[in-house]
């Protein structure tokens, strides 16, 4: 606010914001997206991938200033040089091999890891495909990635519980999960559906467990 006050720009005077903070739910920031619209701002200002595509998707004249992970690899822009119609902006990351680097160094600092649990919003296109992309890194590294994505807020203790190296059992059944002796995703029981531990929110099993857990996949 100071740099504006310092080029002419004053709130109240001849310049205003409309702020708006749709607490992750991916709804409210659509109807956010076209309200703005409706109040004819002169230009919007995007957070995140998602808040991008909403906006991307709610006019094609207003320019539209991004901040989004991997806005190419996610169909949000043609490219970073010339992104194409009415957007514009940064990106958090640069390129998704920056991914694969900050895996190698986890495996530095912790070498006798063997499994990473990755957190990550499972309803952010940028972050599935962070995953994605860092799961062929795991390989290279001779890791196993654990995915443990959430939707909600309420699925974070959940995820993290199931992340924990303990030993576990699904209670749907009984009987040790088959995945605790093979290669492969690891299961996941039904959204709400209890373990024994009592880990119910993400309806995750406790044989997603891992040497440790890793959220930064944006």
């Amino acid at each position: 606010m100071q740099r504006l006050n310092e080029l002419g720009w004053v709130v109240g005077r001849n310049v205003s914001f409309e702020t708006r903070y749709a607490e992750g739910d991916l709804a409210r920031i659509t109807d956010f997206a076209v309200e703005l619209v409706r109040l004819k701002v002169n230009v919007i200002l995007a957070f995140g991938t998602a808040a991008s595509f909403a906006a991307k998707r709610a006019t094609a004249t207003i320019p539209i200033v991004m901040f989004a992970g991997d806005p190419v690899g996610t169909g949000l822009v043609v490219s970073l040089a010339h992104p194409g119609g009415n957007l514009t902006g940064l990106t958090q990351e640069a390129g998704l091999e920056i991914l694969a680097k900050r895996l190698e160094l986890l495996k530095e600092v912790a070498p006798k890891i063997s499994r990473v649990g990755a957190v990550y919003n499972a309803t952010n296109s940028a972050e599935v495909r962070g995953y994605e992309v860092t799961v062929e890194s795991a390989r290279s590294l001779r890791l196993t990635l654990v995915p443990l994505g959430v939707r909600a807020g309420a699925d974070f203790e959940g995820a993290f519980r199931a992340g924990t190296p303990r030993t576990g059992r699904c209670a749907r059944d009984r009987r040790e999960c088959p995945q605790r002796r093979a290669e492969g995703p690891p299961c996941q029981l039904r959204r709400g559906e209890p373990t024994t531990d009592g880990v119910r929110r993400a309806g995750f099993c406790r044989c997603r467990r891992a040497d440790v857990v890793w959220s930064k996949l944006h």
